[in-house]
């Protein structure tokens, strides 16, 4: 079982290794979701997790605002790259904050319009 600071590290280097194209394409649509996403809410300058932060309010927006970053991932990228940061993502939000994000869904819902 991986430490918090594993979890950390292998986190961050997924996420730019492996989402580099996607995050461009989030970018150039001017993603208000993706650039307001803050993974790192719960934790100081430093790297430091605080002492004092509302765990039910990180894990319940861990994906923004009614998990707008799965819609938008899904929508400029591919469902397979929502796939991967969601992997990577995950492991993130559970060692680091305790998020139980298992009721995320792996392939975005398509709405009728």
């Amino acid at each position: 079982m991986k430490t918090r600071v594993e979890a950390y590290r292998d986190t961050l280097f997924g996420l730019t290794d492996e989402f580099t194209a996607c995050s461009q394409k989030l970018e150039a649509k001017n993603s208000e979701c993706y650039f307001s996403w803050d993974p790192f809410s719960g934790i100081d300058e430093d790297g430091r997790i605080l002492k004092s932060f509302e765990k039910r309010d990180i894990c319940k927006n861990y994906y923004g605002a009614k998990e707008c970053l799965r819609l938008e991932i899904a929508k400029y990228c591919t469902v397979n790259a929502w796939r991967v940061f969601k992997k990577k993502s995950k492991e993130f939000g559970e060692r680091i904050y305790g998020c139980d994000l298992r009721g995320v869904f792996v392939i975005p819902i398509r709405r009728n319009r």
